[in-house]
């Protein structure tokens, strides 16, 4: 299968601004080892991926699971 260069951009996800810096570190850290660039925008609340068409994929996959991660660890807490 040809993969090809792509960019994918995720807005409006809140979401990001509840990361810590060690959970963005891992997101880049992951993504980079898939050959994904991303960019970060706090300020506009959003994200850019460009790469590889299924690293994108993989790379906003992985994002979901980090943000599903943050909000259980978030709810954990305000219920505790």
């Amino acid at each position: 299968a040809q993969s090809f260069s792509t960019k994918s951009q995720i807005t409006n996800k809140d979401d990001i601004l509840n990361w810590s810096q060690d959970t963005i570190n891992k997101y880049y850290d992951y993504c980079l080892k898939q050959g994904v660039i991303p960019t970060l925008d706090l300020e506009n609340v959003s994200l850019e991926l460009a790469g590889p068409k299924d690293a994108v994929h993989e790379a906003e996959k992985y994002f979901l699971e980090l943000n599903n991660e943050t909000l259980k660890e978030a709810h954990i807490h305000s219920v505790a």
